[in-house]
């Protein structure tokens, strides 16, 4: 798409400037004004360079008539990146990606975790999430890194990037429970019904245990979603085999149908949910609930614990990569 952008700059009383900004569609048969093209600079600023593998580019006297861009080899700067080879859900593809297009001259190292050296850098760090991004202070001279250091902590030799930015996929001092996938999810959220039916299927075909806590991702959602988890949690306390057919029932049908006709039209007793729900035992459950909740500061759905240390966001379910963890 072709566009113009304009700049209008009104300067003030006291010589202070105000800016706004503009952009209009350009009909992609317009073709370009030799000669207009001629008394436009070349560049305003680096950014408007073009981009060359492993080069750095430099605007000239930006925005002059006499502008032009220039190109220097990227220093190099070396990156070692800590991770778990063998596990398909731990990329950290988009951490590489960012770093890489705003530090042109990075090169990446990646160790796997089980490895004695990569054991040497978790003790020397006192590391205790995955994936670790470690990076030469090198990268504190490049002129974007003052874009991006709220991202980076600085220990001993070196920067490492923080988990906002990595993310993390596993919890090196969280104790495993072999036979267990946490299930983080909203009835309300996108892919909630697909990935429940899915994961539920798989984990009794596996005979894997599989306990779901109940969030509200969005507070401002139509409807009463805290009710919703109550009575959820209520069921669940009463009828254990009935949870999960409960569940999958009420993200199908939340937005039509009251979870009052789901518990009727399971057989289930509304008056004996009732007086849980109105019980002190209420507040014990959505305590409970909440418990992993809050302790992992999980804010969204459709993320699961696998084996109390391994977590992840996941929008469909990889079956063959999942029962790896299980063998």
């Amino acid at each position: 798409a072709k566009e113009l952008r304009l700049v209008d700059i009104t300067v003030g009383r006291k010589g202070n400037l105000e800016w706004s900004f503009d952009k209009r569609a350009l009909s992609l048969d317009l073709e370009e004004d030799s000669n207009v093209k001629k008394i436009i600079p070349t560049c305003f600023r680096d950014q408007d360079c073009a981009s060359h593998q492993g080069l750095v580019s430099v605007c000239q006297k930006g925005g002059d008539f006499f502008s032009s861009c220039s190109y220097v080899v990227a220093e190099k700067i070396n990156a070692t990146i800590i991770t778990d080879k063998d596990c398909s859900f731990c990329s950290t593809e988009l951490s590489e990606e960012i770093l890489k297009g705003n530090f042109l001259g990075i090169q990446f190292r990646t160790i796997d975790y089980k490895e004695a050296e990569a054991e040497a850098i978790i003790k020397k760090y006192a590391v205790k999430t995955l994936p670790l991004v470690i990076v030469d202070s090198k990268v504190e001279e490049e002129k974007r890194f003052k874009k991006f250091e709220t991202f980076f902590e600085k220990k001993q030799e070196g920067l490492l990037l923080s988990n906002e930015a990595s993310g993390i996929f596993l919890y090196l001092d969280r104790p495993p429970k072999p036979n267990r996938i946490d299930l983080f999810l909203d009835f309300y959220g996108n892919k909630s019904q697909e990935v429940f039916k899915d994961l539920a299927g798989f984990a009794k075909e596996n005979k894997i245990e599989l306990v779901t806590h109940l969030i509200i991702s969005d507070k401002s959602v139509a409807g009463y979603p805290e009710e919703e988890i109550k009575a959820a949690l209520v069921v669940g306390e009463i009828y254990p085999k009935k949870i999960n057919e409960y569940i999958y029932q009420r993200i199908s049908s939340i937005k039509s149908v009251s979870w009052i006709s789901t518990v009727a039209g399971l057989g289930l007793d509304y008056n004996q949910i009732s007086e849980v729900l109105n019980s002190q035992r209420i507040d014990e459950l959505m305590s409970e609930n909440s418990k992993l909740i809050d302790e992992l500061s999980i804010e969204e759905g459709n993320i699961i614990l696998v084996k109390n240390n391994r977590i992840f966001k996941i929008f469909s379910l990889d079956k063959k990569g999942l029962i790896k963890f299980f063998r």
